[in-house]
């Protein structure tokens, strides 16, 4: 038997292909406006284990895209379309890890990230205003399948870098080892990856690698229920995973292990979908294989070469570790970007100290605290042995609390 709490995650930002692309062959889908029209390297932030680039679209002031091997196509924000000057035709659906959403096709969008330019492809338009309220970024789109249906991606996750090359320019000479993937009609790719349940056998199956989630795993419904899988946690947390579609509640936990091609990494802080979970694979897929794990390698994704290059960085053998405060944060959607306590995991450091729902977090060690910081704040509440004094708003009354971490699952 298994123990709940309850946790927030921000997970997969996945799509499915929804509209038939109707692309001509007017212009490159991509083209590498570099120098050498070879290669380029653009700077990403690290945010919540999703990588954010700056981009344009069309004549454009410098927005922000996150890259996502999850998406089928490029996304701008519906929330964006008229303010860029846009517009959408047609009606479909997305498929995200929090549901369904309304989806259109952008007429007449060139988005430019430096040193790129993508020209006749598929641009779809969703909501992305709740996700951007939670990462605390004003997430404007979604740089997906099309880049790497047409070029080789170096993710350098210690450099905080992308490398972009023209198929045929690229060749790996480094000390890591490539693994097959298989690009499916979707457009995502696919590995074959062994999950060891606590107490249990190896268990293989395609897994989709995700860089649109920031989890380590996430464990299909089907291979929860297949396997089993809940039964294998002495204990559990309720997760509440955001992405497009809203939020799903899902037991988090951990797996014995995860095994990519030579790589194993031990006890990966997992999440086990339920059936009215959202969508983060097809249903033959065992799961996705998100940024927790992938931070801990550069990752050369070669679509037409049909492998990913893994390559060790100096996170790689690290602990994997969830909050340690027993806080279920949630950002204001009020316009103040501040940060409430949305639920309390009880017997946590939190629920001791006597944070309640509804109290509004507005510091942490004396530095004030929004949506904007609360990403770099998580990092340092997912340590154990952390004294952390929190000032606390609850109604008119201000305080401060002190709590010291401790690890729940």
């Amino acid at each position: 038997m298994h123990r709940s709490r309850t946790i927030m995650l921000l997970t997969s930002l996945f799509l499915v292909p929804f509209l038939a692309s109707g692309c001509s062959a007017a212009s490159p889908a991509l083209t590498i406006t570099s120098t050498d029209g070879k290669t380029t390297t653009i700077p990403f932030l690290l945010r919540s284990n999703h990588v954010y680039v700056r981009g344009t679209v069309n004549a454009s002031d410098s927005l922000w895209f996150f890259v996502d091997t999850g998406a089928g196509s490029n996304v701008i924000s519906a929330e964006s379309i008229s303010r860029l000057g846009l517009k959408t035709e047609g009606l479909g659906e997305a498929h995200g890890a929090g549901g369904t959403v309304q989806a259109g096709r952008v007429v007449g969008a060139t988005i430019r990230v430096a040193g790129l330019q993508f020209g006749d492809v598929l641009t779809a338009s969703i909501p992305l205003q709740a996700v951007a309220t939670q990462v605390g970024l004003p997430v404007e789109g979604i740089i997906g399948s099309p880049l790497f249906q047409h070029s080789v991606v170096e993710f350098d996750y210690a450099r905080s870098v992308l490398v972009v090359h023209a198929p045929g320019s690229f060749h790996y000479g480094g000390p890591g080892k490539s693994v097959p993937i298989e690009i499916r009609p979707n457009q995502h790719p696919y590995v074959q990856a062994t999950v060891t349940l606590q107490g249990g056998k190896p268990i293989t199956e395609p897994f989709v690698i995700d860089t649109g989630s920031s989890s380590a795993l996430i464990l299909g419904p089907q291979f929860v229920d297949q396997h089993h899988a809940l039964d294998s946690l002495p204990k559990s947390v309720t997760g509440r995973s955001g992405g497009v579609g809203g939020s799903s509640f899902n037991p988090v936990g951990r797996v014995a292990s995860l095994a990519l091609g030579p790589y194993t990494l031990e006890q990966p802080i997992t999440t086990f979908m339920q059936k009215t979970g959202g969508t983060i694979s097809d249903a033959i897929a065992g799961g996705n294989i998100g940024g927790d794990v992938l931070r801990r390698f550069k990752v050369i994704f070669d679509y037409k070469g049909k492998t990913m290059t893994l390559e060790p960085n100096a996170l790689y053998g690290a602990p994997f570790e969830a909050d340690m405060t027993g806080i279920v944060p949630q950002v204001l959607t009020d316009g103040t970007r501040g940060v409430a306590v949305a639920a309390v995991q009880p017997d946590s450091p939190a629920s001791e100290a006597g944070i309640a729902v509804g109290d509004v977090l507005e510091s942490v060690d004396g530095a004030p605290l929004d949506a904007g910081s609360l990403a770099g704040a998580r990092e340092r509440l997912r340590q154990p042995g952390v004294t952390v004094r929190f000032g606390l708003r609850r109604g008119a009354a201000r305080s401060e609390v002190t709590l010291v971490t401790r690890r729940l699952i």
